[in-house]
């Protein structure tokens, strides 16, 4: 019975986590964000193939368990930690693995592609941005916030 609620659980948690990031204008600052139920429901998950894994019959089912949460908390955690901010200064990717910032002054280039664009400053310094599971709307947004935050930086000669 523990093990088909913590397949339940697990179920639940991965479903209810999906989901594309937040937009957010704070004053003149774009903030890209996942809303607390995201990550909350991927860590849910991941506690579901903990109690399913506490509970299988089989130990290769154990071990698969074990792999699906570890992978469902690591994207809790990346969902949590995962913020980005355009304002008019720089532009700041946090996430599990660190922190990106690029000042818009010194941008060099900009690279956009249908699942990731690319901000180039210098000394090559980059953050990269995942947009696959953006929203068309919101990666015109994105685009936009980007371009126009170039052009005020570096005005033309």
């Amino acid at each position: 019975m523990l093990f088909l609620a913590g397949a339940a659980g697990l179920v639940a948690g991965a479903w209810l986590s999906t989901g594309e990031p937040r937009f957010a204008w704070h004053n003149t600052t774009l903030v890209v964000d996942y809303a607390r139920t995201r990550w909350l429901s991927a860590l849910a998950a991941a506690l579901g193939a903990c109690l399913a894994a506490w509970t299988a019959p089989r130990w290769w089912i154990r071990l698969a368990l074990l792999g699906v949460a570890a992978a469902a908390a690591g994207i809790g955690l990346h969902r949590g930690l995962y913020r980005l901010e355009a304002d008019s200064v720089s532009l700041v990717q946090r996430g599990i693995f660190g922190t990106d910032r690029v000042a818009w002054k010194d941008v060099s280039r900009v690279e956009s592609g249908p699942a990731v664009a690319v901000v180039w400053g210098a000394p090559d310094r980059q953050v990269r941005i995942r947009t696959g599971d953006l929203l068309a709307e919101d990666r015109a947004i994105l685009d936009r916030t980007v371009a126009r935050r170039v052009r005020e930086a570096n005005p033309p000669r």
